[in-house]
């Protein structure tokens, strides 16, 4: 396996990609029309999937496409959507801000807000200034005191930024931190490591409980690459359709939602000889 972890001090090479070991073909589609998606999560305690878009709004929606709820915030453009399934709570990344906002999957209404740094070991990992997350997943870890880790992708296409990593970063969020009685505060988090993609333009980013492996993808190059948490890249895959902004695993089948005019478009697909 390919170990992809590195110092953020180096100059990186993205002409190294992996052989792609597998195929993810498409064995459905499901539309919404009206909204465009840029994330999603599968819900477990709710069997439900939540979906952002980059005009601000936070969909909850059945599995066969039924819209259940429909929250706007306005000004907000998400890039990514998780959830903790020891809490329940939802969290979504907002691009170019650098933020993560903590939302109730009851009333979609956001609770707390953290900014995270762009640096790690005092040098800037994302430089782009509209760029930054563009998928984020929470990972459980019982030795943890807050529970777990959130995993981001950054957006690096080489256009423009052609020294900033296209790299999944692990972030720490005090989410044992509660708000004062104002709600003012504004909670920091922190990158605590990173490996980068063999691929670019990152956009989103699912992790299975079953393998303990990420799954990551790039509308740039329509790639699916699987990793360990520790860096290991496990296998690539072609991925079926265009402009992919978001994944997520349901009973083995992944849901990969397209940033299409006025339609969310999910393509459910799974690996296949």
């Amino acid at each position: 396996m390919h170990k992809a972890w590195v110092l953020f001090l180096v100059l990186f090479l993205f002409g190294c990609a992996p052989q792609d070991a597998q195929l993810l073909r498409e064995i459905g589609k499901v539309e919404i029309p009206g909204r465009e998606a840029s994330g999603l999560t599968w819900h477990t305690g709710r069997e439900t999937f939540f979906i952002v878009t980059d005009e601000g709004r936070v969909l909850e929606v059945s599995r066969g496409g039924t819209v259940v709820h429909d929250q706007e915030f306005p000004g907000l453009n998400f890039e990514g959507i998780t959830f903790n399934p020891q809490s329940g709570m939802l969290y979504a990344a907002i691009e170019g801000r650098d933020r993560i906002v903590e939302i109730d999957p009851d009333s979609l209404a956001v609770l707390r807000e953290f900014a995270v740094s762009r640096k790690l070991d005092g040098s800037k990992v994302i430089t782009g200034g509209k760029e930054g997350f563009e998928g984020i997943e929470f990972v459980p870890d019982a030795s943890h005191p807050d529970g777990g880790t959130f995993f981001v992708v950054n957006q690096a296409t080489g256009e423009g930024t052609k020294r900033e990593p296209s790299a999944i970063l692990e972030v720490d969020l005090p989410l044992h931190f509660t708000l004062p009685p104002d709600g003012k505060k504004l909670l920091k988090g922190e990158i605590l490591r990173g490996f980068v993609s063999p691929f670019l333009g990152l956009s989103g980013i699912h992790f299975d409980s079953r393998s303990g492996h990420l799954f990551a993808i790039s509308d740039t190059e329509d790639r699916l690459l699987e990793a360990t948490l520790d860096g290991d890249i496990v296998r690539t895959s072609v991925l079926p359709g265009q402009n992919q902004e978001g994944v997520a695993m349901v009973d083995g089948d992944f849901f990969i939602v397209q940033d299409e005019p006025a339609t969310i478009t999910f393509l459910i697909c799974r690996f296949g000889e």
